[in-house]
């Protein structure tokens, strides 16, 4: 890790305390397979836009921030397709 990984973790930590432990575990999560593709490359939906949710989006693939919305897109996202599943 060089040092500007390194003071970025640490700006992170002092910010939202506890967060990269929250990315280590998205980064570890077993995820679906797509069911649409059959694609791997997918990653879980977290809903709503604020600081830690974009932090923690920015720094893994694992993780598909969306916007609130009304209507639940799916607990799933597939990289490949595009398309949100359960």
């Amino acid at each position: 890790m060089g040092e500007q990984d390194k003071a970025k973790e640490i700006n992170i930590e002092e910010n939202y305390p506890g967060v990269t432990e929250q990315i280590q575990r998205f980064e570890e999560d077993e995820l679906a397979t797509c069911p649409h593709c059959r694609s791997d490359n997918t990653a879980r939906v977290q809903v709503g836009i604020i600081g830690r949710a974009i932090t923690i989006a920015a720094s893994t693939r694992r993780v598909k921030l969306v916007p609130n919305v009304v209507d639940r897109l799916g607990k799933y996202f597939c990289r490949e397709c595009g398309k949100f599943f359960d």
